[in-house]
């Protein structure tokens, strides 16, 4: 998987992020955890295990952990951020 080439990423000062689709205007408000998850993406992090283990190393995940990310990545999916 790959953040779409058109999509602006931006990490705030907070750790907070946003993702800016230019095409169609939209925002999409990502909070640090989100936005830490689209800095591995685009540091070539390519599957679900892989930013797991990314994140695990970095805090401790919760038993659902699993189950958000893949929510996560299917909304960023279905808006046009991310691309196979």
């Amino acid at each position: 998987m790959f953040l779409n080439p058109q999509i602006v990423f931006r990490r705030e000062f907070d750790g907070s992020g946003l993702l800016f689709y230019p095409d169609t205007g939209e925002v999409f408000a990502l909070n640090p955890t989100a936005a830490a998850i689209c800095e591995l993406i685009a540091a070539g992090e390519r599957d679900e295990a892989e930013l797991l283990n990314s994140l695990a190393r970095s805090t401790r995940l919760p038993p659902e952990a699993p189950a958000d990310l893949r929510t996560f990545l299917a909304q960023l999916r279905r808006r046009g951020f991310l691309t196979e």
